[in-house]
């Protein structure tokens, strides 16, 4: 190896270095939203990855929402036959999970739009 072959090793390697930082710490271009929706009003929209548990006054008693990361589901409710429960996680780009007794709604949502099919 000659001092060229170097220089151009040396220039490579802080390319792609600044390269990985520059990606590693920008902001997501889709971020994505836990929306939670109360009697047909946003009432909490949480910034995914959370970890956690969120209690919510609702017409019958209190509902549990469990947030794991970049998945939620409806962990406890007073309704009766407990559907909303049963139908566990909710993932981006799947359905909502809806306690229709108590009026609540999840759903995780982005910044940008996304799409179901495209048809031409």
């Amino acid at each position: 190896m000659n001092k060229g072959d170097i220089w151009l090793l040396i220039v490579f390697l802080a390319i792609a270095s600044l390269l990985f930082i520059f990606a590693k710490f920008s902001p997501s271009p889709h971020e994505k939203y836990l929306t939670i929706k109360m009697k047909d009003e946003v009432a909490h929209q949480i910034k995914l990855p959370y970890y956690g548990e969120l209690v919510l006054p609702s017409l019958s008693g209190d509902v549990t929402v469990e947030i794991s990361g970049e998945i939620a589901r409806i962990k406890s409710s007073p309704c009766k036959n407990q559907f909303c429960v049963r139908q566990g996680f909710i993932k981006p780009g799947g359905p909502p999970s809806i306690c229709l007794p108590e009026r609540i709604m999840l759903e995780i949502t982005g910044d940008k739009e996304s799409y179901d099919a495209l048809t031409r």
